[in-house]
C-alpha cells in the first residue's frame, strides 16, 4: 500500500528532486517502477509541481 502524496510526510525525501527520482526510476525495494520510461522529464516535473499544489 503507497502512502500518502499530499500528507507532507516524505519517506524517501521531500525536495523536488527527491520526488522526481522516485517518479522517474521507482522504488524498486517497496514495489514502485519508475516511470522514466514512459514519461519524459518535462511530464514528471509537471507530475511534482502537481503535487506540491496538492499539498497547499
Amino acid at each position: 500500500m503507497a502512502s500518502s502524496l499530499i500528507d507532507g510526510r516524505w519517506d524517501y525525501g521531500a525536495s523536488d528532486a527527491d520526488i522526481f527520482a522516485s517518479i522517474a526510476v521507482g522504488i524498486p525495494e517497496d514495489g514502485m517502477p519508475g516511470f522514466g520510461a514512459v514519461m519524459d522529464a518535462a511530464q514528471v516535473e509537471a507530475l511534482v509541481r502537481l503535487m506540491r499544489e496538492a499539498e497547499d
